[in-house]
């Protein structure tokens, strides 16, 4: 199987809609966060996975009966603690949203599970959003080319409950009207001029 990405840019519809959704609600777990650690001293910004918290930063060592510092960078409260368990569950009910979570709206995964498993190698769908207004969303699936006769037998196959295959299933999505297929190229050309920008 020879894995090779298709490009897509994004600009109006749904996907836009989730986008900009998904940024108002991280807008506002930002401020809630650095609301939270500001209690504490903590400095504006803070270590994140994905928009959520992983650790607070500051400019000298917390509290060690309150905070433990973590291998990766940054201090998080202990639960062991009356004052570090309730800051954890405070951090708990931010609401966030991932960053590629969108994608669902147009029947992708998310990036919460594998696309396509090929040569001992996991492929997810990515995408990239360049926060112009309005904003553009690159994504990038992972794709395979089959025998259309197999992929029709597929078909007929799983129609009939007789065989179910994750790799088959990704290749029979199709991009919706709102999605532009592009070269990598492109992608990789707006992406440089948009940080060129923010440079100046």
């Amino acid at each position: 199987m020879n894995v090779y990405r298709r490009y897509f840019r994004v600009t109006q519809g749904p996907l836009i809609e989730a986008v900009r959704e998904g940024q108002k609600i991280n807008d506002a777990a930002y401020e809630e966060y650095n609301k939270i650690g500001a209690e504490f001293g903590a400095k504006t910004g803070y270590y994140a996975i994905d928009n959520r918290l992983t650790g607070f930063m500051f400019d000298k060592a917390p509290s060690v009966e309150i905070f433990k510092k973590l291998k990766g960078g940054g201090y998080f409260p202990k639960k062991n603690s009356k004052i570090g368990k309730e800051l954890v569950k405070r951090i708990e009910a931010v609401k966030t949203k991932s960053s590629n979570a969108p994608l669902s709206v147009v029947g992708l995964n998310g990036n919460r599970f594998p696309r396509i498993f090929g040569a001992g190698r996991a492929y997810y769908e990515v995408m990239t959003v360049i926060p112009e207004d309005p904003p553009v969303a690159y994504v990038s699936v992972p794709w395979y080319d089959e025998d259309p006769e197999k992929i029709e037998q597929y078909k007929a196959d799983r129609a009939a409950g007789k065989f179910s295959s994750r790799d088959l299933d990704a290749i029979l999505w199709e991009p919706t009207a709102d999605m532009i297929e592009v070269k990598k190229w492109e992608v990789d050309r707006h992406i440089d001029e948009w940080n060129e920008s923010v440079k100046k």
